[in-house]
C-alpha cells in the first residue's frame, strides 16, 4: 500500500459499533480492523481474509483501500461498503459505522 499522503500525527478513526462511538488513531500499516484490535475494541471478524463478510462496515466519511474483495459487490462499494479486515486508510481522517450495513 502507498499511504505516504497519510499525516504520521493526528490521525483519527470514528467507529460506531453497537450503538457506542469509539475514537482511535491510526495506523496507516494495519487494516482498519487491526487498528480495533489493537485497541481492544471487539470488532466484528472472523476469516481475516476478506471472504466472509462478518466484518462488513460502512464508510461514513474519508477514505480507505481494500486489498481484497471477495464477497462485495461495486455497487455496495460505491455505497461506501468496507470489510474493515481488507481496508487501508487513505485519508487522515476516517468515520465507519458498523450498525449502518
Amino acid at each position: 500500500m502507498d499511504n505516504e499522503s497519510i499525516p504520521k500525527k493526528g490521525n483519527g478513526l470514528k467507529v460506531n459499533l453497537d450503538f457506542e462511538v469509539y475514537r482511535v488513531s491510526l495506523n496507516e500499516n494495519k487494516t482498519i480492523l487491526e487498528t480495533l484490535l489493537d485497541e481492544n475494541i471487539d470488532a466484528p471478524h472472523s476469516c481475516l481474509g476478506g471472504i466472509c463478510s462478518t466484518c462488513i462496515a460502512r464508510v461514513k466519511s474519508g477514505k480507505t483501500e481494500m486489498k481484497e474483495n471477495q464477497i462485495l459487490t461495486e455497487e455496495e462499494i460505491d455505497d461506501g461498503l468496507i470489510l474493515t479486515c481488507q481496508a487501508y486508510p487513505i485519508s487522515s481522517s476516517i468515520e465507519i459505522d458498523y450498525d449502518d450495513v
